[in-house]
């Protein structure tokens, strides 16, 4: 449910949902047995119930560890600045959207987002001014999102990494890259190479050109 449905593709590793995993771990697989080893002597008074609060506790933090990494899964991707952002349901809040409202530009989870930028140069300031006060990124201000379409495909396709020159100077990166070709069943052409900024991680993500869906990820730091 995690890796396939929460979390597709890298999203796990970049976007919380191995963080909150570890959480989880900490507590049930650590601390539940450790507290048993303290409190537990054979033939204790009060034995029961000190084992039942520590399986109610275990249980507990089980569920508030699950709903944690549900509320951090990435709901949306928006493209800005020349790059993908994914945002979790709690960053979403900052955005004045609810889960809900995201299939207005998307259906699909998460949601493909376009950020359309203010075309006057003046605005465009304006706008990072705007962001850079608030202490908040400028992809968040959903007033300008867009469902992606044929009118802005062409924008996000020419943010594409010309990964042959990209990775010249890169041999590891290069390899990667090349093993990932070599095991490539259909038309390269076909794919794309957009770079995908999240929390913890940076990475990138292979798409269809067609339809823009992510289909692989290549853990390769993108351009600065």
């Amino acid at each position: 449910m995690i890796l396939v449905h929460w979390y597709p593709h890298g999203y796990f590793t970049s976007d919380g949902g191995w963080q909150g995993i570890r959480i989880v771990a900490g507590v049930d697989v650590v601390l539940g047995p450790l507290l048993t080893l303290v409190v537990f002597k054979q033939g204790k008074p009060g034995l029961k119930f000190d084992m039942s609060a520590i399986a109610l506790f275990q249980t507990l933090a089980l569920t508030a560890g699950t709903y944690f990494v549900y509320n951090e899964r990435p709901v949306a991707v928006v493209f800005a600045d020349e790059s993908f952002h994914p945002i979790s349901t709690s960053i979403l809040t900052e955005a004045g959207l609810t889960t809900s409202e995201l299939a207005a530009f998307d259906r699909e989870q998460p949601a493909l987002i376009y950020f359309e930028m203010p075309k006057d140069p003046v605005s465009e300031q304006a706008l990072r001014v705007r962001a850079l006060k608030n202490s908040q990124p400028v992809y968040l201000f959903s007033e300008h999102f867009r469902p992606i379409n044929d009118s802005n495909i062409g924008k996000i396709i020419a943010a594409a990494i010309d990964m042959d020159s990209y990775l010249a100077q890169k041999p590891d990166d290069m390899r990667t890259y090349q093993e990932y070709l070599r095991g490539l069943e259909g038309d390269r052409d076909k794919l794309v190479y957009i770079p995908v900024r999240s929390r913890y991680h940076w990475f990138i993500g292979v798409f269809d050109k067609t339809r823009l869906r992510m289909i692989h990820v290549l853990d390769i730091q993108p351009p600065a």
